[in-house]
């Protein structure tokens, strides 16, 4: 196999990875990277947010908003409507540039 055609093949990787996780779990990460950015503003760390760090963050996160994303039935309006909520959640917290949006994400 070529280099080249290797390199293909890991990128493909790669995207699928970050874009066939699900949104909910993208707005986790995203929520995450926003409160390390903030951290030296706010004077804060990952303990004083009751968290013993990022992946302990992460963890619940992913379990609170990923994994109750996948059990409601992919048709429902209630999946449709949390999905929804996670999209805006990353949106805000992809486009925060003061360390002053996650006063609007829901925890």
């Amino acid at each position: 196999m070529s280099a080249t055609h290797t390199a293909v093949l890991l990128l493909l990787a790669l995207l699928c990875t970050v874009g066939c996780s699900n949104v909910c779990d993208r707005m986790c990460d995203a929520q995450a990277d926003l409160m390390e950015g903030c951290f030296e503003t706010w004077e804060s760390s990952w303990q004083e947010q009751s968290f013993s760090g990022r992946e302990a963050y992460l963890a619940r996160c992913y379990n609170v908003w990923g994994d109750a994303l996948e059990e409601l039935d992919k048709e429902s309006t209630e999946r449709q409507q949390f999905q929804a909520q996670c999209e805006t959640q990353l949106e805000i917290a992809l486009a925060d540039s003061d360390c002053e949006s996650l006063l609007l994400i829901d925890p």
